[in-house]
């Protein structure tokens, strides 16, 4: 891969962060087709012929507004036909700039590569890079950063990832001269002494592209942008974004500059008290442990040391902070908050399942359904729970330790039974993660699972009739839906139906996998171990459950797999009939049945 395309690679990933971090406000749709744009022959030649076309009248007014063909913003010397040369290098660069305000995101990524195509291949350039002296650089960036100052969502995303990608692969284009063009472009409103829209989000994604540019480096800029980031903070609209663009900054810089200029500028979003813990306060401590990694040498600070040291999954600080953290994070609605994907990932980041188990029991007990059980918000609760829900699923999937996974599942399945239900271990992709062999453990383990429940002793699973006194969001999205306790016995059947799904998909993609798949169903169908020893679980498909381990229901949906598979086998190799014929005579001798067997030869 290219330079180019892995600092495209990098822009995508960072910015796609970022975008979750927004308000619902910057959530576009795709509703419309790409404007059609008159091609950019067509508008040099009308414009330059002086035709009073709409294209060329449109150009040349915007141009005019922008001061670009304004008399008096041209040099004293400067001739008519130089106006006109400066017209030819200008006009080109319209097209680009009006599609990085389209809704759809393809679009907009699209229009800034090709902007910085045509620059490449029609601008000066000076040491190997384009010169920031050029009419056309230096317009395309004053109208990069001007647009960010606008209240379209759309202007702001595309023209902040146009400028973070010509300033990442430009060296020759300085950091000052775009935080210079930020304080003249950029303004607050005059009419009102608090900072408006635009000048709020105006100067948050100018500076969110330098940072992913990686142009945040000297110390004075770093003061400057970290200051305005702690400051507008207290809006709290904008705080999940700016506390990104804080993350990504203790992520890139050496830990010396840390110390010395982040650390005092940020340490105001931390609350002295424990119990005030905020969402976002609970990112930064996670960024900022990740990037020193316990070492605490040159560490002075007795806060830092203490955010440092902190045990974020240990059971007495998820008490402390839990409610705090999930009513903040409840408040980012309907998206997701920028807390749970690195929170989660830590959480999950051991080589002990086991201990990983606890962690998990832990975050759901303290984060959510104690503060529920005690009527905290619980429609803000609910709203996050719902999103966090949906994140830890991969997490779990990833899981090596079978037992481990179905405990996890059996918990969330007590939190909210009918996300359950509509859980599928098959991503819509078709991508089969979970390998054969892990599926049998895993279906083999559900039969050591006890019976276990949260510590939900306070709830009051309470009757669907008690609606109006919690509130219809609550009953969307949280664990009171059910009139009665989650029993294992449901739980057992739901996930051994989706167990059984993936091993068919595993026989349908793949067709050396159909005979493993098609003896391990016949016999969960069929046959049953005549000990009462427990039997070992095993990866071979040769295991046998003992007569109670299967419930009727799903001895009735392994044997519909079984016959659907059967049916593939019969399409694809006849001789496969004889293998499952001789396989179901040698299963009627050494095991129990739960059909009369066949006559005899």
């Amino acid at each position: 891969m290219t330079a180019f395309g892995e600092a495209l690679d990098i822009l995508k990933r960072e910015w796609e962060e970022l975008h979750y971090s927004l308000p619902a406000s910057f959530v576009l749709r795709d509703r419309h087709r790409p404007k059609a744009f008159t091609p950019v022959t067509e508008l040099l030649n009308q414009s330059a012929a002086g035709e009073s076309s709409t294209a060329g009248k449109k150009v040349s007014s915007k141009l005019e507004k922008e001061h670009v063909m304004n008399p008096e913003a041209a040099e004293p010397t400067e001739s008519a036909s130089g106006v006109r040369q400066r017209l030819k290098k200008l006009v080109p660069v319209i097209p680009y700039l009006e599609t990085l305000q389209h809704p759809a995101s393809q679009v907009r990524e699209a229009a800034a590569l090709n902007l910085y195509k045509h620059l490449q291949q029609n601008s000066s350039h000076f040491r190997g890079g384009l010169d920031p002296e050029d009419n056309a650089v230096s317009y395309v960036l004053t109208r990069l950063v001007s647009s960010c100052g606008t209240k379209k969502p759309a202007a702001l995303l595309g023209c902040s990832f146009a400028l973070s990608l010509i300033l990442r692969l430009e060296t020759n284009i300085s950091t000052r001269t775009i935080l210079n063009l930020c304080k003249k472009e950029i303004r607050p409103s005059k009419k009102d002494e608090k900072m408006e829209f635009s000048y709020l989000w105006g100067k948050s994604f100018v500076y969110a592209a330098l940072i992913v540019a990686d142009r945040i480096v000297q110390v004075g800029d770093i003061e400057e942008v970290t200051k305005f980031m702690v400051n507008t903070c207290e809006q709290t609209f904008a705080a999940p974004f700016l506390c990104t663009c804080i993350g990504y900054l203790i992520r890139k810089l050496p830990r010396r500059q840390l110390l010395a200029v982040v650390y005092p500028q940020i340490r105001w979003l931390f609350p002295e008290s424990s119990l005030e813990y905020t969402a976002e306060a609970l990112y930064l401590t996670l960024a900022l442990q990740a990037a020193f990694q316990g070492s605490l040498e040159s560490v002075e600070s007795p806060k830092l040391k203490s955010i440092l040291k902190a045990k974020v999954f240990s059971q007495s600080f998820m008490t402390i902070v839990g409610p705090s953290v999930a009513l903040g994070a409840g408040r980012c609605r309907p998206q997701l908050h920028i807390v749970w994907a690195p929170f989660l990932k830590a959480m999950f980041d051991s080589r002990k399942d086991l201990k990983v188990l606890e962690r998990f029991r832990n975050f759901w007990q303290c984060f959510f359904i104690g503060p529920i059980s005690q009527g905290q918000s619980p429609t803000l609760l609910s709203s996050a729970l719902s999103n966090v829900l949906e994140k830890v699923l991969p997490f779990v999937i990833a899981v090596r330790d079978e037992a481990v996974r179905n405990e996890m599942f059996y918990i969330l399945y007590q939190i909210y039974p009918d996300w359950f239900e509509r859980l599928s271990l098959v991503p819509r992709k078709g991508e089969l993660i979970l390998s054969i062999g892990t599926l049998i453990r895993q279906f083999w383990q559900l039969s050591q699972l006890k019976e276990s429940k949260l510590k939900d002793e306070n709830i009051v699973w309470v009757d669907p009739k008690a609606e109006r006194e919690f509130g219809a969001d609550l009953w969307r999205h949280c664990f009171f839906r059910r009139s009665s306790r989650p029993d294992l016995e449901r739980f057992l059947l739901n996930a051994r139906c989706k167990l059984l799904a993936c091993l068919k998909a595993h026989a349908m993609a793949r067709r050396e996998a159909l005979p493993q798949v098609l003896e391990f169903t016949m016999n969960q169908a069929l046959f049953f171990a005549k000990s009462d020893d427990k039997p070992t679980p095993d990866v071979k498909p040769a295991a046998i459950p003992r007569e109670n381990d299967l419930s009727p229901h799903a001895v009735v949906v392994c044997f519909d797999t079984m016959l659907i598979l059967l049916a593939r086998v019969v399409t694809q190799s006849p001789m496969g009939v004889a293998a499952f014929l001789r396989a179901l005579r040698e299963g009627e001798r050494t095991h129990g049945t739960r059909y009369a067997p066949l006559a005899p030869d």
